[in-house]
């Protein structure tokens, strides 16, 4: 081995070298830090109360000055520790993510009236204007004729039962509606928000249903909102952010 080849080795031994300076590791070689980037794995929850248990088990021994919630929105909150200055990481030890298999109500879909009936009486939390919708669209399931008419206010269907459609009943389904449906965690009150109700024929003149979204998405942050009042009341030992 050459003089060049022994000289680069020494220059790499050198620079493996540490020097501890008041518990922080330092390279011997113009003492630049040694930084431990070991971070804890999250913990995943699913339920706002498993995370309530998990801070009042405290089962690591955490600081609870040193611990603090983010309400990031309304499908995901973390409990966070104060960062490391030594090391500059903050760790999050909990995650708690909204049920992505949960079913959700489809928006914006046309759908057939059993079907429309069966997902808005188990998707909503029970509201004036989900009784009134659902006993609406359940008539239209004993008609033999089903006419529609749109002023773009309301929506009017005139049911014929029986043959000779003697019999004749015009009901009105009013386009607005508050309801309440399934889309955040379970322990906190569902955000009400404002939907519009739509009906339109196929060509064998079975009704089809759909509720679509109108409220911007303000429903989130009125989530978000629930969300931290729950936090708040729940786990007082902790700060909580939203």
């Amino acid at each position: 081995m050459n003089g060049e080849g022994i000289k680069e080795i020494e220059r790499l031994v050198e620079e493996a070298q540490t020097v501890d300076v008041d518990g922080v590791k330092f390279t011997a070689r113009n003492l630049k830090p040694v930084q431990d980037r070991t971070e804890i794995d999250s913990i995943e929850l699913s339920t706002l109360t498993g995370l309530k248990d998990y801070v009042i088990a405290n089962i690591e021994g955490w600081d609870e000055e040193a611990m603090f919630i983010v309400v990031k929105g309304f499908d995901e909150v973390d409990l966070m520790l104060a960062a490391d200055m030594k090391t500059k990481i903050r760790q999050h030890p909990v995650r708690v993510k909204l049920d992505k298999h949960g079913k959700t109500f489809p928006f914006g879909q046309f759908l057939e009236v059993d079907n429309f009936i069966i997902l808005i009486s188990t998707l909503f939390e029970e509201t004036e204007d989900l009784v009134k919708i659902r006993q609406y669209v359940s008539r239209l399931t004993i008609t033999d004729s089903i006419d529609t008419a749109d002023d773009g206010i309301s929506q009017s269907a005139n049911i014929k039962r029986g043959v000779s459609g003697a019999l004749a009943d015009t009901t009105l389904a009013p386009l607005g509606l508050k309801l309440k449906p399934w889309r955040t965690f379970v322990e906190v009150d569902q955000p009400e928000s404002s939907f519009v109700f739509r009906m339109k024929l196929t060509g064998d003149k079975i009704p089809l249903c759909a509720i679509l979204e109108s409220d911007g998405g303000a429903w989130k942050a009125a989530a978000a909102k629930s969300i931290k009042e729950w936090l708040e009341n729940n786990i007082k030992e902790v700060d909580v952010i939203a």
